[in-house]
């Protein structure tokens, strides 16, 4: 488990500086919008769009839940490992997958999707949304739907060890407040 949370974590950080850079480049278009007139709004729309999506699914989530999570659950409750580690392992490999997918859809035709972080459906098809009648939304949503699996996943294999992988006399009363 341990292992995986480090997995977790690094590829959350690596998708997290993809954010970090999106982030720099809107912001100095907005400094020196002269010198960086290549960001048009169709790119500061997609920019915005993938940005929100990365730092609030694809690296707090994936941080918190999976590299934490996999980290300390374990060593809170006096477990050796997770009760199935297989599947923790393919939970951490569609989150991977989910990633990749979400990264190509940066080189799809039209770029990413626009739409904003929260996808609104009415506004994530229309035809002048960026990306939105082209592969940049089906990407994403892909993507989503392969997070989701994930960690689904990972959360029902949390939920089973917290409850028969415990250490003996390791009640749920005496449990920490955290797990």
């Amino acid at each position: 488990a341990k292992v995986i949370a480090v997995q977790y974590a690094c590829t959350a950080l690596a998708i997290g500086f993809v954010a970090l850079v999106l982030s720099w480049m809107m912001r100095l278009q907005l400094a020196f919008p002269d010198d960086f007139a290549f960001i048009d709004a169709t790119g500061y729309y997609q920019f915005i769009t993938m940005h929100g999506m990365i730092m609030v699914i694809y690296l707090l989530t994936a941080l918190f839940l999976g590299g934490f999570g996999n980290y300390l659950i374990p060593l809170m409750i006096g477990a050796r490992d997770m009760v199935f580690p297989y599947v923790n392992m393919l939970s951490y490999w569609l989150y991977l997958l989910a990633v990749l997918v979400l990264v190509a859809s940066f080189f799809a035709p039209g770029g990413p999707t626009g739409a904003g972080w929260t996808l609104y459906p009415p506004q994530a098809i229309l035809s002048g949304t960026p990306g939105g009648r082209e592969w940049g939304i089906l990407l994403m949503l892909g993507s989503l739907i392969l997070f989701i699996i994930g960690f689904t996943m990972g959360g029902l294999n949390y939920v089973v060890t917290v409850l028969q992988g415990r250490a003996r006399g390791m009640t749920l009363m005496r449990m920490p407040l955290t797990v």
